[in-house]
C-alpha cells in the first residue's frame, strides 16, 4: 500500500450531518465506500434517498440541486446535523473479527496535494465519503483513548454488506480534545486510495474534510461507510 505522509494537520470534532436511526433504517441510506456498482445502484432503486448519489462525480452546475435534495432530507428529519462538534467510532465485526475506527474533520493542506493524485472531479459542497488516514500509534494511547468511548451502549447499530456495525458519537468536549490532541501528535498518512479525493478538495480551496482514521500498519480492508457522518463544506447546509 502505498501512503502519503500527511506530517501534522489538525484534526477536530465537526457538527457531522448524519441519518437518524429512529427515521429511517441506516443501512437503507449508506454503504461501504468500495461497494460495487450494481449494489450501489440497487440500494438507490429501493430507497431513491440513498447517500451515495451524492458522492457520485457531478457536474458543478449539479452541485447546487443536489445540495438542495439533502437540504430537504434535513428538513424532513430524515437527517440531523449534530448540535454539538463531535467525533465518530465505528465498529465493524465481520466474520468473526472486529474492526475500531474514527471518524473526524483533518485540514486539508495544499503542501501535500503534491504527493497526492490530481483529480478534476469538483469536490461538491458536501463530504460524503471519508479519506482514509492511518496512524502509527506505538504505545496503543489512542486505541485506549478511542476504545474507551464503546463502554456504553452505541448510538447506533445496524447490518452493512453482510458486516454489524455500531457507532458512537463522541461529544464530550475534554474526550474528544484528547482523542484529536493524540492523533495530531502520532505520525499520519493517507492511503493511496483517497489520493484523488484529497487532490479534488485541495483543488476546490477546502478547508477540511472527513477522515476515517485506522491503525497502521493494520491490514485490515475495512472501508469507510460513506454518508454515516458527511461535512457540510459550504452552501445551505453549512448554516442548516
Amino acid at each position: 500500500m502505498v501512503v502519503v505522509d500527511l506530517g501534522m494537520p489538525a484534526v477536530r470534532p465537526f457538527r457531522a450531518l448524519r441519518p437518524v436511526p429512529s427515521r429511517v433504517a441506516l443501512e437503507q441510506l449508506v454503504c461501504f465506500a468500495d461497494a460495487a456498482d450494481d449494489a450501489v445502484e440497487a440500494a438507490a432503486r429501493a430507497d431513491p434517498r440513498h447517500l451515495s448519489r451524492f458522492s457520485q462525480p457531478t457536474s458543478p452546475s449539479a452541485q447546487p440541486g443536489r445540495s438542495f435534495l439533502l437540504l430537504d432530507m434535513v428538513r424532513a428529519g430524515v437527517v440531523q446535523r449534530d448540535a454539538q462538534p463531535s467525533l465518530t467510532v465505528v465498529r465493524t465485526t465481520r466474520g468473526g473479527e472486529e474492526h475500531t475506527h474514527l471518524y473526524g474533520a483533518i485540514d486539508v493542506e495544499e503542501g501535500f496535494a503534491a504527493a497526492a493524485t490530481s483529480s478534476n472531479t469538483p469536490a461538491g459542497d458536501v463530504v460524503v465519503v471519508p479519506v482514509v488516514v492511518r496512524f502509527v500509534d506505538k504505545k496503543k494511547r489512542i486505541v485506549k483513548a478511542i476504545e474507551a468511548e464503546t463502554d456504553r451502549e452505541p448510538d447506533a447499530s445496524f447490518s452493512l454488506g453482510g458486516a454489524q456495525i455500531e457507532a458512537w458519537i463522541v461529544d464530550d468536549d475534554s474526550a474528544a480534545a484528547r482523542i484529536a490532541s493524540l492523533l495530531e501528535a502520532a505520525t499520519l498518512s493517507l492511503d493511496d486510495k483517497s489520493g484523488a479525493r484529497w487532490g479534488a478538495l485541495v483543488a476546490a480551496g477546502a478547508a477540511q474534510t472527513v477522515a476515517c482514521f485506522g491503525l497502521a500498519p493494520d491490514g485490515d480492508d475495512v472501508a469507510p461507510i460513506s454518508g454515516l457522518a458527511m461535512l457540510a463544506l459550504k452552501g445551505p447546509l453549512a448554516s442548516a
